[in-house]
């Protein structure tokens, strides 16, 4: 384990970008949203999550045109690439299992070479939620705060320092190529890093999946219906959400009807896993309030 300082971070993304297409949180017309850095100065280091998820990095997608507020225009900074390394910086817990999900769709049935050649090609490194938004509710799925797997490199900001973890040989070989930027850490750093994120964990809304899942069966069409008319189809959910691969999956589910039990029932049968990772960005995307966090509640209610 090492630790590093605020100051180094910058250092270490300008060293990268020799090497690596490094892409990080910067800010995009007032909002924080991942891009292909210039600098590592332009880094944001403090930040709730990103608004749109990085997975436009590795898959190729076509959108609708109509879609409410800046989201397209947003995704146009997560340019996809096949060719070259790509390093991404500041990561979330739940951005990383959706990788997770997303490379078991791609890998398993749904092979797409250029997404394998960019999620092989791509180092990931990223950063412990702190401070977890209003609408996050990753603790729900076992998607966060902390980040277990999926990552080279895992950072946790401990207030003046960063907590810095390695996860993989690549992420070691990398942290071992800067000696005078990474130090070794003491027993007291891990005990703040882990004191952190269960207090991060307390702050998150967890809610009960299971008794809501179970309960789908149970939901009438008139709480569908009345569901469904509030939605305008306008796909911002679906530009968001990390874990849609694909917008004519997207099209075909246009309804939260069918986007709630085919993430709650078909993935899980499938894959083991709920398709929701709480990262909360439907809720804060959609015009009409709508978000698998109170859907799921409104469910387990009925």
């Amino acid at each position: 384990m090492k630790i590093t300082d605020w100051e180094s971070i910058p250092k270490f993304l300008d060293a990268l970008r020799e090497e690596y297409r490094v892409i990080a949180p910067t800010d995009v017309g007032g909002k924080v949203n991942f891009r292909e850095i210039e600098s590592g100065r332009d880094l944001i280091p403090e930040f709730t999550n990103t608004k749109n998820s990085p997975k436009n990095f590795f898959i190729q997608n076509s959108y609708p045109v109509f879609s409410n507020g800046n989201y397209l225009k947003d995704i146009e900074n997560l340019k996809f690439e096949v060719d070259g390394k790509s390093l991404i910086f500041g990561l979330r817990a739940c951005d990383i299992n959706a990788l997770s999900l997303l490379d078991q769709f791609y890998f398993d049935g749904l092979l797409n070479h250029d997404y394998e050649k960019n999620r092989r090609r791509t180092v990931i490194v990223g950063m412990n939620c702190s401070w977890p938004g209003d609408n996050c509710f990753c603790s729900t799925f076992n998607a966060g705060p902390s980040i277990r797997k999926g990552a080279d490199i895992v950072l946790t900001d401990l207030g003046n320092l960063y907590f810095v973890e390695v996860f993989s040989n690549g992420g070691k070989q990398i942290i071992d190529r800067f000696p005078n930027l990474f130090l070794d850490s003491k027993a007291e750093h891990r005990k703040k890093k882990e004191g952190l994120m269960k207090e991060a964990k307390k702050r998150i809304k967890k809610l009960k999946v299971k008794e809501a899942k179970n309960k789908l069966k149970l939901t009438t069409d008139r709480y569908w219906d009345k569901l469904d008319k509030n939605c305008i189809g306008c796909y911002s959910c679906d530009i968001v959400c990390p874990t849609v691969y694909s917008f004519e999956k997207a099209a075909e589910l246009k309804r939260p009807t069918k986007k709630v039990r085919y993430k709650l029932n078909h993935v899980m049968e499938n894959y083991g896993e709920f398709g929701c990772v709480g990262c909360g960005r439907c809720l804060d995307a959609c015009p009409r309030g709508i978000g698998m966090m109170n859907i799921l509640d409104d469910i387990r209610m009925l």
